[in-house]
């Protein structure tokens, strides 16, 4: 075997060590995962209203959620203090309050209820008071043996059109006085980061280097 061909494989097992290395040190982000909700009754499509984080990485047997309200609702506030999310549904086997750590007293769970134009949902999350409005809205699933995040995200059992749904209260909603509240809803995944798909490119485009060079100098 040529010196130059042995520098090739060199370089090839030292590509994909580097490779094994980048990815043994990712798990934790990749137990999370987050998805916009950019479709709404009563605002403009198309704009990332809240976002949906479900993650594994936090308690032994929890799943991890976070619902957060983006500044694009901003200009929509009521200035009340009750603004935040007041319902949030998703996907996934039925779930019992118990199932549920992290929220306050004044929510329940409420299987198969309907949030709007976005259907029912397996599993809703509900301010029964409006005196517990969460901004963000954080709470784990405890209790299920096996569960993962792809239980839950992000369309597990799909029975509507968007894979979650929120109301988010205190909010103006024009030509609509009687309202202060309106439904979000979606699961747009947020992209991966850029640097992950750059080393991936990176280091496909040095394997096909090293290997036309092996060949060459076969």
């Amino acid at each position: 075997m040529g010196r130059n061909k042995k520098t090739a494989i060199s370089f090839l097992r030292g590509g994909f060590m580097a490779g094994a290395w980048v990815l043994g040190a990712l798990p934790a982000q990749a137990a999370t995962v987050s998805y916009l909700l950019e479709d709404s009754n009563q605002f403009a499509p198309g704009v990332p209203y809240v976002r949906v984080t479900v993650g594994d990485t936090g308690a032994l047997g929890a799943i991890d959620f976070t619902v957060t309200p983006l500044a694009a609702l901003d200009p929509f506030r009521s200035g009340e203090e009750q603004y935040g999310i007041h319902q949030f549904g998703f996907h996934g086997p039925a779930l019992a309050l118990a199932n549920i750590a992290g929220v306050p007293g004044g929510w329940e769970m409420q299987p198969g209820y309907d949030l709007d134009k976005f259907g029912a949902f397996m599993n809703v999350l509900h301010d029964r008071t409006h005196d517990f409005t969460q901004n963000p809205l954080v709470f784990s699933i405890i209790g299920i043996d096996g569960d993962t995040i792809a239980d839950y995200a992000p369309c597990a059992d799909k029975r509507s059109s968007a894979c979650f749904a929120a109301k988010v209260h205190s909010v103006i909603v024009k030509d609509r006085p009687d309202l202060d509240y309106a439904y979000v809803g979606g699961g747009s995944p947020v992209p991966v980061p850029a640097a992950v798909w750059l080393f991936g490119s990176g280091l496909l485009g040095l394997i096909g280097v090293a290997r036309r060079k092996a060949g060459r100098d076969m």
